[in-house]
């Protein structure tokens, strides 16, 4: 695990950052886009965003959009099947971050969540949450998933 840095302010002015998220689909989704447009801001950096909701064609249309945009870099938080085609529609001479996708040939690099460390505090503060609730010593909480 590494440490959570944050940018030195103003750090970046002058720097164009596009970033390809569906903020409003989901929580993850949502914390992530807010967590990079603080960063952003902080650093002092311009950002371009598109947000193309969970329909994989409107991401590609996004990187196509970013292409055009003389971006410095680039950040897709895109879960769809879009794939390799991200590639071939966005920037190609501006580096890639995917987070919390398939990985891609043309990302420099990849962010993901530490999950097993997420469902272990989900289920602390679940238990927790039950404990103070109903008085009780022990609860049990049983997860049922499609994978094997």
């Amino acid at each position: 695990m590494v440490t959570f840095r944050t940018v030195a302010p103003d750090s970046a002015v002058g720097i164009r950052i596009g970033m390809v998220a569906s903020s409003g689909s989901d929580p993850f989704s949502a914390a992530v886009t807010e967590s990079v447009v603080d960063q952003v801001q902080a650093a002092g950096a311009e950002l371009i965003r598109c947000d193309p909701g969970a329909n994989a064609s409107l991401a590609l249309e996004c990187a196509r959009r970013l292409a055009t945009q003389h971006v410095d870099g680039w950040i897709s938080l895109q879960r769809g099947q879009v794939g390799e085609a991200l590639c071939a529609a966005g920037p190609q001479d501006a580096p890639l971050i995917t987070v919390a996708a398939a990985p891609v040939s043309c990302q420099l690099a990849q962010i993901g969540a530490d999950d097993r460390r997420a469902g272990y505090l989900a289920g602390q503060a679940l238990g927790r949450s039950a404990r103070l609730r109903t008085g009780c010593q022990h609860d049990v909480l049983v997860v049922i998933t499609g994978d094997p």
